[in-house]
């Protein structure tokens, strides 16, 4: 059973902060397309749960954290501290070799969890969960699919992990 938690604020955040380079360990062979407003680009990694409409993975850099979100109206949807923090300058993930999705046991990370963090800040791994007929994606807190949705952070306690298919992140290239 999924159980909710809505929190109401706004707030519209921009950044344009570099991400630094990729772990090897973690997130090397993805591919991130640096994207402003409500472009989506064409060849970007859909997220959707079967039978609901595209969902994609962004992400931003808040203070020195990674943050993971899902593409809203022209934002990257981030939650935290009970509200919906939208940025509009982002990166958009268009390739993701190597993952799939995973579903959370009790709200645990699974051991093979892509961590997304890059070296900077607290771990950081993407997780979906559905909501009014669409995919919302977010960040794994304290067994929660954290989001922002609207003018609020939803949390949900019945969620995807994208895991590493094969239980390892690739070995680093030569």
């Amino acid at each position: 059973m999924q159980n909710l938690v809505r929190t109401a604020a706004l707030a519209v955040l921009v950044t344009g902060a570099g991400l630094g380079a990729a772990s090897a360990n973690e997130t090397a062979s993805f591919v991130w397309e640096k994207v402003a407003g409500e472009t989506v680009p064409a060849d970007a990694f859909s997220a959707a749960l079967e039978g609901t409409p595209p969902a994609y993975l962004c992400r931003v850099v808040n203070r020195i954290d990674i943050e993971i979100g899902h593409l809203g109206e022209a934002f990257c949807e981030i939650g935290g501290d009970g509200m919906n923090r939208p940025y509009s300058v982002h990166f958009v993930l268009t390739q993701a070799p190597g993952a799939a999705w995973s579903t959370s046991d009790g709200g645990k990370v699974p051991a093979a969890a892509v961590n997304f963090n890059m070296g900077r800040g607290p771990d950081s791994f993407a997780c979906r969960f559905p909501h009014e007929g669409r995919t919302l994606i977010g960040n794994v807190h304290e067994g929660f699919c954290h989001t922002g949705y609207k003018d609020t952070e939803l949390q949900s306690d019945a969620f995807d992990v994208l895991v590493w298919a094969d239980g390892k992140a690739p070995a680093p290239a030569q």
